[in-house]
Formats: structure tokens, sequence, C-alpha cells
């Protein structure tokens, strides 16, 4: 428009400066808009990874291993966020490898315990039930989650070897006889 209006003889200052303005006015809004549309780039460019990065952490703490399919295609270039979603993919695949091997041999140890004619119950410093066989079960009771020594025996002798055996780290043996639930006649145990 400007080279349009010189064309045609336009020498007036005062003929001038508005077509400049027009001019300068676009070109501001273009630079603008190329401005905003590269921040709108390189902001996209950006989110996009660590978005993709905080669902994979997200999942892996979870446990959630089921995203590990899509991670191998996910990474477009080289860059800092493809080296973290990798090292995130690696944590990842580590863990799912442990938890299955966890899973494995705590099936085991729960397959060779329940085998046990004797009882066996693992319990934790505060005395709460981490583990019991089934001929545990099968004596005591099954109790509820989060239950203590104490609500399955009630024993002093009991109680008092085990505290002694947590406050020296020395193993107790003791033999007691215990009366059971529904059960008339007390029954000779052998603890260890």
């Amino acid at each position: 428009e400007f080279v349009a209006m010189f064309m045609v003889g336009l020498t007036d200052p005062k003929q001038v400066l508005p077509v400049l303005d027009r001019g300068l006015a676009i070109l501001l809004l273009f630079l603008g808009a190329m401005v905003i549309g590269i921040a709108l780039w390189t902001g996209y460019r950006m989110v996009l990874p660590l978005g993709r990065i905080l669902v994979k952490a997200r999942s892996i703490q979870k446990r959630d291993y089921s995203h590990r399919e899509e991670e191998a295609h996910t990474v477009e270039e080289p860059s800092e966020w493809s080296d973290l979603e990798s090292t995130l993919h690696k944590i990842g695949r580590d863990m799912q490898s442990k938890d299955r091997s966890i899973s494995r041999e705590r099936g085991q140890v729960e397959t060779v315990m329940g085998a046990l004619t004797e009882a066996v119950a693992a319990v934790d410093k505060s005395g709460t039930m981490l583990f019991f066989n089934t001929q545990f079960a099968i004596l005591f009771g099954q109790g509820k989650r989060d239950a203590r020594l104490s609500d399955f025996v009630r024993a002093p002798d009991v109680l008092e070897a085990f505290r002694e055996t947590l406050k020296n780290g020395t193993p107790h043996q003791i033999s007691i006889q215990l009366r059971l639930k529904g059960e008339s006649s007390p029954r000779h145990f052998s603890l260890s």
C-alpha cells in the first residue's frame, strides 16, 4: 500500500504518515502473531514430553505397568526429556521384574509354610501378625487384618517370651498348656 501511494505521487508528509502507521501496525501484528506462534510451539514441545513423563512416573509409582508397550516409541528426538523418559522406562521395567520376582518368592514361601504341620506365625516388633500358616489358623483362628499376637494368644508366658526375644535377640523356647476356643481341656504346646 505504501509503495502504491508513492507511485501515484503522494509527496505530502501528512498523507504518507497514516500509510506508514498502517503498514507499521500490520508489521507489528504479523511479528506479534509469529512470536505468539513460536512461543506456543516451543511450549507445546516442552510441555508434551513433560506430561508423558509425569504420566509414566505416576504409573510406575502405582505399579501400573500397562503403558510399557507405548513407551518404546514415544521419544521423538534425543534431548534431556528423552533421556529422562528412557530412564523412567528402565526403572519401570526393573520394578516390574522385581515385583514379579518378589511375588514368585512369596508364593513359594507361602506354599512351604502352608505345608508345615506345625503352626507358624510371623510377627513384627510391635506384635502385629505379618503372616500365619493354615495350621496356625486352624488352631488359633483367622483373625482380622492387622491383628496382634495378643489377639490370638493371651498367655502371659508366651507374650513375655516374645518380648524377651525381641529385647535380647535370643530365641526362647517354652512349653505351655493352652486352652483353645471351643475346647474343654487344654492342649500342650512347645513354642519357639
